[in-house]
């Protein structure tokens, strides 16, 4: 990735949307992976918009001209964050599920998650499947109702001492 002029078409972008920005920092993180945050504590809300649409948004349109304009490869992974409220609602989603864990563990008993998008949905299985060898995810509900239900894996038991074989169905 051309650092230095991306981080100039960001600013571009932004400025011709009308949208005001204090920085554009950008984190190469290793491996193709980049981290583009873009600071606003002025116009942070409008940037963002409900639940993350803008920023969504945002970030593929921004994916598009960096390819478009070469200043990006095809394996390059670009990451649009704005005052790293991604990383925070990462954090929040993730504690989340570390706390339905827990309560599967106790209880024995399957827990599900709120609806979520396909993207957190994909974070809190990877993160089950890291973190809890003992236990297993599967998604259930359509379209914007999807959500994620955490239970023991196949071979464990609940309380009641019934096998629980249940499946892992990622959606990506």
């Amino acid at each position: 990735m051309k650092v230095q002029e991306t981080q100039q078409m960001v600013k571009d972008v932004l400025q011709k949307g009308g949208f005001h920005f204090d920085d554009v920092v950008i984190e190469d993180r290793g491996e193709g992976e980049y981290y583009i945050n873009i600071l606003c504590q002025a116009d942070a809300a409008k940037l963002i918009g409900h639940s993350g649409e803008v920023l969504l948004a945002l970030q593929h349109l921004i994916k598009n001209i960096l390819r478009s304009q070469v200043l990006t490869e095809d394996k390059d992974y670009v990451k649009i964050d704005i005052d790293s409220y991604r990383i925070k609602q990462e954090s929040n989603v993730l504690s989340m599920a570390d706390k339905r864990a827990k309560m599967v563990l106790e209880t024995g008993k399957t827990e599900a998650l709120p609806s979520m998008s396909s993207f957190f949905r994909r974070l809190v299985h990877l993160h089950i499947k890291e973190t809890y060898p003992q236990l297993t995810t599967y998604s259930q509900g359509d379209g914007n109702y999807r959500s994620v239900c955490i239970a023991l894996a196949s071979g464990s038991t609940d309380e009641d001492g019934a096998s629980a074989d249940l499946y892992v169905d990622v959606e990506f």
